[in-house]
């Protein structure tokens, strides 16, 4: 006597398949996929807010540390009467920063490139002594706002 599976033997007849196990197989399969997409679609969302939150900061600490390494090597450090702009000297280059449409930019030379986008608010005093300037900055990217101080040899938050 051959033993054979319990499988084997469901399979063994050659009926097919009526309409109606058809159609609810169909049915529980649709049911099942859309449950699964229903279930995708909101993680995609997150992964977008939060991809969109990383750039944020990613911007935020790029701008601080291009702030940082440009207050430390430039000297006649200047804030302007409404403290929009930062204006210095690096290597007797003049230099200025400031906010301008949604980005923080870096003027050199009549010409203006971004250093971080997404800034929509810059304000800078310098105090101290020309020798050792300390800088503050206000910066504000979207929900982040962001009050830092730079000395030239440190890096303070307040």
């Amino acid at each position: 006597m051959e033993k054979r599976f319990f499988l084997c033997k469901l399979f063994e007849k050659n009926e097919g398949f009526t309409l109606i196990e058809v159609l609810i197989s169909s049915a529980i399969f649709l049911s099942l996929v859309v449950a699964i997409c229903s279930l995708l679609v909101p993680w995609g969302r997150v992964f977008n807010s939060l991809s969109q939150k990383i750039e944020e900061e990613e911007n935020l600490l790029g701008s601080v540390n291009t702030l940082f390494q440009l207050v430390r090597y430039s000297n006649n450090l200047q804030s302007s009467s409404d403290g929009k702009e930062l204006s210095m000297n690096l290597s007797s280059n003049p230099l200025k920063i400031y906010s301008q449409g949604g980005s923080l930019l870096l003027k050199n030379k009549g010409v203006a490139n971004p250093v971080a986008e997404g800034c929509s608010e810059a304000c800078f005093t310098v105090e101290g002594s020309k020798e050792k300037p300390l800088v503050s900055a206000h910066l504000v990217f979207g929900k982040e706002v962001l009050d830092i101080k730079i000395n030239s040899c440190l890096l303070l938050s307040p």
